[in-house]
């Protein structure tokens, strides 16, 4: 031990005092004057950092004992690179690459020391700690469109499906057959069966995700249109406003609102309420001609 933390070798950088935190995994190089670690001396390679977040950690594996390299330096380099035989343990992350910042990258932490147990405790505190983060996905249901990226669908996902067998998340792999295939999968699985999974991941492009998109929102979103409100009627004959005064999802409300909004009918200047409209009175059925006072009555003269 050294100081608060336990004293492992890492590979690339030599003897590390290393502390377990609440949010993740610190460590201080004891001989910081043999040189950076060889991750950061690759500059394709993503920087070595002194904090692994819990967050960032995706899997922590326990190895077979084997070498571990010792620190980089220019000398070392020259000379060729010292290994350790020791007990090994890796702690894989998800960092983002040095070269194109906005790319996400797979990178591995190897721990070694020389007595098998303390390797194994570290794995079996660390694998707690990962376990105890809230929403990480065990099962995931994966689309792979065959055809996307030039026919590289499915090699895609060959790439990608051993970081998710690492990870131990359990993958249900559909590859699509045609145009709609994941629409239709997912709007006809049911709840209950759904429910089974953490999330849905999509190997292909837009239209791909667009499909997942639809056919789990579709397909579970059909909810009762409201009410229609008063003052949006159907404006006919009388018998069809007579007709279409019943609520429904395909009728309308014809009353006198909609009217009284239009043509302001019962409308008094001296009204205490103007200039809100009047709509005291139901004119439902009322012949618009008669309103007109250039018209002549139909009944005038008999």
């Amino acid at each position: 031990m050294q100081g608060d933390g336990e004293v492992l070798f890492l590979g690339g950088v030599g003897e590390v005092a290393v502390t377990l935190g609440h949010d993740g995994l610190s460590f201080l190089p004891l001989h910081p004057e043999l040189g950076s670690s060889c991750l950061s001396s690759i500059g394709l390679l993503p920087k070595l950092e002194n904090k692994i977040k819990f967050s960032d950690v995706y899997a922590v594996e326990l190895l077979d004992e084997g070498p571990v390299c010792g620190p980089w330096n220019t000398r070392i380099v020259a000379q060729g690179k010292k290994n350790s035989e020791m007990h090994r343990f890796a702690v894989h992350v998800i960092t983002r690459s040095r070269k194109h910042p906005s790319q996400l990258v797979p990178c591995e932490y190897l721990f070694g020391h020389k007595d098998p147990e303390t390797c194994k405790s570290w794995v079996e505190h660390l694998s707690a700690c990962i376990n105890n983060e809230q929403d990480r996905p065990k099962n995931l249901m994966v689309f792979v469109h065959p055809l996307c990226g030039k026919g590289r669908g499915c090699k895609n996902w060959e790439m990608v499906a051993p970081l998710f067998d690492r990870a131990k998340v359990n993958t249900k792999v559909i590859i699509t057959e045609r145009a709609g295939h994941a629409y239709d999968t997912l709007a006809s699985i049911s709840d209950k069966e759904l429910k089974k999974f953490d999330g849905v991941v999509a190997v292909g492009g837009d239209g791909l995700f667009n499909e997942i998109l639809n056919g789990l929102l579709n397909s579970r979103n059909k909810i009762s249109y409201p009410p229609t409100p008063e003052g949006f009627g159907y404006f006919g004959s009388t018998e069809k406003c007579q007709g279409y005064r019943n609520d429904g999802l395909n009728n309308s409300t014809a009353t006198s609102d909609a009217v009284n909004v239009m043509l302001r009918v019962g409308s008094n200047k001296s009204d205490d309420h103007e200039p809100l409209l009047s709509t005291g009175k139901s004119v439902v059925g009322l012949d618009i001609s008669s309103l007109n006072p250039n018209t002549e009555s139909s009944t005038g003269g008999q």
